[in-house]
This record gives structure tokens, sequence and C-alpha cells, in this order.
């Protein structure tokens, strides 16, 4: 972005903090209603607001519901079976769940359509957070053995292992940050949707790729363990990458950031903040967990009597 666009921008962005002093809670428009995508452009959300800003469009609370409906379900007949997941995994399960809904339900979901750091703690949730958190929880729950090679599978086999996951897993987080997608994706729901989709799939397929790696022999694991170091890297990267710039990326958050007492380029440099160091212990985290995995004595050897033990 040139100089004379980023003064512009600040400019205007200047004018609507004005307006917004003036006249609280009007920013944005008229505030959308309960059963609406957060929606950039229409949803006026305030520190007056923020406490009733909820959304609980169906497109993204019906996935919610049915969710744990699912988990409950899978739960009941594998008690039946006399093989009911631990508590404990139901507890993961249900703490992923919270988050999810947090992310999609609560008023975070539509601070992250006004205010960039909220933006990015909503994508932190969907990406780094909940998937890993419903995976373990349902470990046991629906998987019955081993599936039987299919010719599709074998096609998509690349994106089962952690490399290929992890290449899809980055190139998703990225794309969704170009700042022209993004800002059309808090402008059209259909959008918003896909990405919010994209985000949540692509993160689960990711998670899941590195949850069988630590399953896996010594070997498996610790081969996986760079691919979570590089998307610690980039990811890293990108945040820096939001802390530095001395442009705004995401101009139609200005206002959003005003009406917070925040100026619009703080409020970005604390968006990339929180995906350099947070998000980032999370990979962190994971990829000595993949160590501890690869090098615990006997671990190989549980992990693959565990495994013939399923599919007998």
């Amino acid at each position: 972005m040139r100089p004379s666009r980023v003064i512009l921008t600040m400019t205007a962005a200047g004018s609507a903090g004005a307006a917004l002093a003036a006249q609280p809670g009007s920013f944005a428009g008229p505030a959308e209603p309960l059963l609406a995508l957060c929606l950039a452009g229409v949803t006026a959300v305030t520190p007056a607001t923020v406490s009733s800003a909820w959304s609980l469009a169906p497109a993204t609370l019906l996935p919610v519901l049915i969710l744990p409906a699912l988990y409950l379900s899978a739960v009941v007949a594998r008690r039946r079976e006399g093989a009911a997941p631990p508590a404990w995994r139901a507890g993961l399960f249900a703490a992923g769940w919270l988050l999810l809904a947090v992310a999609v339900v609560s008023p975070l979901c539509r601070l992250a359509a006004n205010l960039a750091w909220a933006h990015m703690v909503q994508h932190v949730i969907l990406v780094a957070l909940a998937p890993p958190l419903l995976l373990l929880g349902a470990e046991g729950v629906w998987s019955r053995g081993a599936p039987a090679p299919t010719r599709r599978g074998a096609t998509w086999a690349w994106l089962a292992r952690p490399a290929g996951a992890g290449l899809a897993y980055g190139a998703a987080i990225w794309f969704w940050h170009v700042p022209r997608l993004y800002e059309a994706a808090l402008r059209d729901g259909a959008l918003h949707l896909v990405m919010l989709a994209t985000l949540v799939g692509v993160s689960l397929v990711f998670w899941r790729s590195i949850l069988v790696a630590a399953r896996g022999d010594a070997g498996t694991a610790l081969a996986a363990t760079p691919v979570l170091l590089t998307t610690l890297m980039h990811t890293g990267m990108l945040g820096a990458l939001l802390t530095f710039s001395s442009g705004l990326w995401f101009p139609l958050m200005a206002p959003g950031a005003l009406a917070f007492g925040l100026s619009p380029l703080a409020d970005q440099q604390l968006a990339g903040l929180i995906m350099w160091v947070p998000m980032g212990l999370v990979y962190m985290a994971a990829a000595l967990g993949l160590v501890a995995c690869g090098l615990a004595p006997g671990a190989a050897d549980a992990a693959r009597a565990g495994r013939r033990r399923a599919i007998v």
C-alpha cells in the first residue's frame, strides 16, 4: 500500500472514529438481526453492545449443535458394545466443542468482523485449538479399525500424511489472510461460510495427520516434527508481517478498532502478535509432544500392539 493511500485510509478511519464518539453504537450501519452471519458493514458492535452481540445464524449454529448430538449417539453405541471411551476423552471433546461455539456463536464472532485482534483469536481457535481437542476426544468413538484401502484413498493419500496436510493447512491460512480475500469474505455471506468451512476442514485433516504420526512408530513421529516446526515458522512470519507492517492490511476494520479505543494499526499489530506468539506456542507444544512420542521407550511397540488389537 502506497504511503498516500495509508494516509487517506487513516484519515478516513479518524473521521469514522469521530462519528463514533458522537453517536455511540452507530458505526457500520444498523445492527444485524440475531440470526444473521457475522459480517462487516452492517454489524454495530461497540463496548456497550458487545455482551449482547451473539450470532445464532442457522448456517453456523446448526453444525455446532449437530456435532455433540452425533458424538453422544456414537458414545452410546460404543458403550453398548462395551468399548465406551474414557471420561477424559469426552472432556477434551467438550472443550473443543465449547471453543468452536465461542468462535462462531459468541460475541467473539461479531467482534472478529470488526477488530483484527478478535479475528485472529477466532482463527487461532478454529485452526489450532478446537480441531486437535475434537480429534483427541473423538478417538475411539467413531473409528473402529483401519479402513479398507480404496482407489480414492490412494489418490488422496498425500493429504493424510503430515507433509501433504501441512502444505494444505499452510496454504489455507495464507490464502484467507490475503487482504482482499478476507475483506470479501467479511462482506459476502456465502464466501464467509466457505472460509470457515475451509479453515476448519483443512485443520481437522492436518491435526489428524499429526495425531496419527504420534501414534505410529518412533520414526513416523519424529519425521512429522519438521512439519510442525515449518508451520510454526511460516505462521510466525505471517504474524510478524502483520505486526511490523506500516500499512493497514484490513482497512474495513479501521472503524471497529477506533470504536474500542485502538488505532487501526495498533489493532493490526496486536493481531499479528497473537498469531506470532500464542499460536506459535501451540505448534511448539505439539512438536515437543511428537518428539516425546518418538523418544519414549516402548512407545512404538505399544502403539503397534494397540493397532493390532483394534484391527482384530
